[in-house]
């Protein structure tokens, strides 16, 4: 106790000296207090962020898990003349890829159903939002083609690839649902 006093006193009496040291301290103890709010929020942010609950391997179809994206196809049958939603989700969370933003082409390829029937994509890129990239998946909107001829029920795909890795891609066939009663095409 003696010697702490002792070095206190020495200490202020040294010109400048004891300024310094308490300067020195307050600095330190406001780095301490900046870096602990940021860890803080670094740990909330971090733990938001974690795995989305839809890019899991459970919630993946059949060898899609092995793919850094994949393409959930929501609604596979869609009446003419109507839209309908797809889905493009990421295995893992942020932390797992370089790049956290999503990036895919989409494409339409015929089947029975031509682009007289719905409105086709080819390579049209699209890239996700933060948020989109936080919680792991993104989507879009495509539309069919209401006409009045009537005629058999017809499918096309849409397609998606990775904008950055064409091996990595995925597709779903969408039934288009003949709405008409009038004359056969």
């Amino acid at each position: 106790m003696q010697t702490t006093n002792r070095i206190r006193t020495d200490i202020g009496t040294l010109p400048g000296i004891g300024n310094t040291v308490r300067l020195l301290a307050a600095q330190v103890i406001i780095v301490g207090i900046v870096v602990g709010s940021l860890l803080a929020m670094q740990s909330r942010t971090t733990s938001a962020a974690s795995d989305p609950p839809a890019a899991t391997e459970d919630s993946a179809p059949p060898g899609a898990y092995q793919r850094w994206l994949w393409l959930k196809c929501v609604d596979e049958e869609v009446e003419e003349g109507d839209s309908f939603r797809l889905e493009v989700r990421r295995k893992g969370g942020i932390s797992s890829h370089l790049s956290p933003t999503m990036r895919v082409k989409w494409y339409t390829d015929a089947g029975t159903a031509d682009e007289s029937d719905y409105h086709a994509l080819d390579g049209n890129t699209q890239a996700s939002n933060s948020y989109q990239s936080r919680v792991g998946k993104m989507g879009r909107t495509l539309y069919t083609r209401e006409d009045n001829l009537k005629e058999p029920d017809e499918t096309y795909t849409v397609r998606i690839e990775n904008a950055g890795n064409e091996d990595n891609s995925d597709s779903c066939t969408v039934s288009i649902i003949d709405d008409d009663t009038g004359s056969s095409a």
